[in-house]
């Protein structure tokens, strides 16, 4: 019981880190993916097929091997994503007990510290959030602080070759996570070699062969997959290659500005493909179709180092604007889930959360956290201790201005952040205020304030001189929390409106306020589910959104004008949102036994399926479709015995990846039949339907395995599917209920 007591605050830290982790688990906001999620997954369920590192052949660049083969690894057992998610939950409790050892480490005699970390790193909502991503910060930020934990207790007078070796481990699987550690390994070996106070010259030979041991243990972890990834993708490859194509990015975002997108869109597609021809303007000769990653890689970097070394005052004027917008708080960020705030998709408790755990922590924690690197010395930190601190904290920030500020190098700096600013906490509460007014810690002080004020811009409300971020207008904290808040009343409306439709759309008033676009749509929505596509039609309003062209196409083939509906529904802008989601649930469409499948005219009727494509062989239209797709017939019961016939084309499925099981037909909640997945020929498959009233809808749901395709697929997705990675599950060409 003593024990225990003694330990209260570590459990009191746990038991709030996994409460705020069960209530992410439960209501973030997810709605497709993000950042590099598609990519790992993409890669990833490859690796679960045996397929190696195949996929990135064909992607702009290749990665680090261990998180794709940790996400790999649970695909494989699991079969889903969830299993990564729930790994990682843990591996993030693991980070509040190595804050508390780290802080332990600094501070061995006042506990007061690691308590006072561990639970400002439980509450540290981000952290918990890439918990619940496909991302490697996770697994990165556990060996990150293992290492630092390892390194804080090396005995720089009497080194030993055993815990030298295993930082050398730990430096390598952490580079194998993400290449970004390479910076890394100098330091640590300079580090061990002179570090901390000047020794006698004896002590320099051990140091010596300290170094050693860390590095060749490093290199004998980091060499095989060095010398496999060389292999695989026929060139000099340590780590990966993503640097290549980041230094790119940063140096053309430089020199171009603005139309940086489309010169490194042309640069890469040209490397990529021979269909694309080079662009004519580059710093470096572009060289063309470049067929392996390696040498993809080799002409990137040229490019980019070109560029850098003939614009190098650009490229030293970015610096400043890229340190402001590191401190900077990016309210819609992908990694915050924070997208559709303003049309109350984001749930008001996951709001509230972000202000209090992310934004509100973040304002709170800067100072004391700059501080702390100052106090940390003053009390308790050794010098060499002080000084590998000091590395990790900043070199984060470093390699972010130099290339580009993300919120994903911003996290690695949370857990220290809470150390520090757990430093200073505990030495303001010794009533020691007196020492901050000495040269040193008024500079530290001073230098907080100023990167603080970058953070929270406290004058923004007052004036547009200051960058926007936490007090000031949009898109500041708290012009964005008032968004937010009010759009919760909209998400409420909408759902009322649907509801209104589905079961009674002759009720008034219709609700308002709406979110956009559904505010200018309402009216010609509630005609059409009366019945009255005249008066809808000209109650559209004149825009050519998306959602109204949508409802023009449908309006058109309720009156039997399939010529102008096929000609609304095909244009590229539909084509390129491909909005099924939204037309499955605010369409009512005319009455149907046949749905022609990827022929344009299918929008409406189906949902969970992917853009359509021609098959010039058999002159037909196809979707591919994912696990739960589903086909809606309005009233095409008839009281009499039918039948549901799919046309299926599974030829496509890869030979090498097995199906776990079947394609389930349902209806409703009963089990029609089954398909298998991966038959090599085009076939109609037939199930009887049991009998339903006349003028039901019918309703068929297809679950089954799925599969990944290439790169190229990934590559391909654009507009709004960009960075979606799509699960093929069957390929429909059309569906009839005889």
């Amino acid at each position: 019981m003593i024990a225990l007591w003694q330990r209260r605050w570590l459990w009191l830290s746990l038991l709030i880190a996994i409460v705020m982790r069960i209530f992410v688990w439960v209501v973030l906001p997810r709605a497709g993916w993000i950042s590099d999620e598609g990519e790992y997954l993409s890669a990833a369920t490859w690796l679960s097929y045996g397929r190696g590192f195949a996929w990135y052949l064909d992607y702009f660049w290749t990665r680090a091997p261990l998180y794709p083969l940790f996400v790999a690894a649970h695909l494989r057992i699991g079969g889903t994503e969830y299993w990564v998610f729930f790994s990682q939950m843990l591996l993030s409790l693991v980070h509040v007990v190595l804050v508390r050892a780290i802080a332990q480490r600094l501070y061995p005699i006042q506990s007061a510290v690691a308590d006072v970390a561990g639970l400002l790193t439980a509450l540290a909502l981000p952290l918990a959030v890439f918990a619940m991503t496909v991302l490697s910060e996770t697994l990165f930020l556990t060996f990150f602080l293992i290492i630092l934990w390892l390194a804080l207790g090396f005995q720089i007078a009497i080194p030993s070759l055993w815990r030298a070796a295993l930082i050398g481990i730990f430096l390598a699987l952490a580079t194998l996570t993400r290449g970004i550690m390479l910076a890394f390994v100098p330091f640590v070996a300079v580090w061990i070699c002179w570090g901390g106070s000047p020794l006698p010259p004896e002590y320099f030979r051990k140091r010596v062969h300290a170094v050693i041991a860390m590095l060749i243990c490093y290199f004998v972890v980091l060499m095989p997959w060095s010398w496999y990834a060389s292999r695989t993708f026929a060139g000099s490859v340590l780590v990966d290659t993503s640097a290549a194509y980041n230094t790119l990015l940063t140096a053309q975002t430089t020199v171009y500005g603005a139309q940086s997108g489309a010169a490194l869109e042309g640069f890469v597609g040209a490397l990529m493909s021979e269909r694309v021809t080079p662009p004519a303007t580059t710093c470096a000769p572009h060289p063309g179709y470049q067929a392996t990653a390696a040498a993809r890689q080799q002409a990137m970097m040229a490019e980019a180092m070109c560029l850098i070394t003939t614009h190098p005052v650009a490229f030293v004027a970015r610096v400043p604007a890229q340190f402001v917008d590191f401190w900077q708080i990016h309210y819609a960020s992908a990694e915050r889930f924070t997208k559709g705030f303003t049309l109350g998709t984001v749930p008001p408790s996951y709001i509230t959360a972000v202000l209090l755990f992310d934004d509100l922590w973040y304002i709170l924690v800067l100072i004391p956290a700059i501080m702390g690197l100052w106090v940390m010395r003053r009390d308790g930190a050794t010098r060499s201790q002080h000084e590998l601190f000091l590395v990790w904290f900043c070199l984060p920030v470093i390699i972010g201005v130099v290339f580009f500020s993300i919120t994903r190098f911003r996290i690695i700096l949370l857990p220290l952040m809470s150390i520090t600013a757990a430093a200073t906490f505990v030495f303001l509460l010794q009533k020691r205020w007196h020492e901050l007014l000495r040269p040193l810690p008024g500079l530290v002080m001073a230098s907080a304030l100023v990167i603080w004020s970058l953070a929270a811009t406290p004058l923004a409300s007052t004036t547009t001189a200051f960058p926007p971020s936490f007090f000031g207008p949009s898109p500041s904290v708290m012009f964005c929390l008032d968004l937010a808040q009010k759009a919760v009343q909209l998400r409420t409306n909408s759902v009322d409106f649907l509801r209104m439709l589905y079961v009674n759309p002759w009720t008034m008033p219709i609700p308002t306020p709406l979110p956009a676009p559904l505010a200018t749509l309402a009216p010609a929505l509630h005609a059409t589910w009366r019945g009255d596509a005249t008066q809808a039609l000209a109650l559209l309003p004149a825009d050519d959104g998306i959602e109204t062209q949508v409802m023009r196409a449908d309006l058109a083939r309720s009156k039997g004008d399939f010529v102008q509906a096929k000609a609304l529904f095909g244009t590229q802008a539909v084509d390129q949102r491909n909005p099924l989601e939204w037309a499955w649930l605010w369409l009512h469409p005319a009455p149907t036994t046949t749905i022609d499948v990827g022929g344009d005219l299918d929008i409406g009727y189906i949902r969970g399926c992917y853009l359509g494509e021609g098959d010039a062989q058999l002159d037909a239209n196809f979707r591919w479709c994912s696990s739960g797709m589903q086909l809606r017939f309005p009233q095409a019961a008839n009281g009499l015995g039918q039948r549901l016939q799919l046309r299926i084309d599974a030829r496509s499925w890869p030979l090498d990846v097995a199906p776990r099981g079947p394609i389930e037909v349902w209806l409703d909640n009963q089990l029609l039949g089954t398909v298998i997945a991966n038959t090599p020929t085009l076939r109609t498959a037939q199930f009887d339907l049991p009998v339903l009233p006349a003028g039901n809808d019918i309703l068929i749901t297809l679950r089954g395995p799925a599969f990944v395709p290439d790169a190229n697929d990934y590559r391909n997705q654009t507009g709004s599917q960009s960075g979606q990675m799509r699960r093929l599950m069957v390929r429909l060409d059309w569906a009839k209920v005889e």
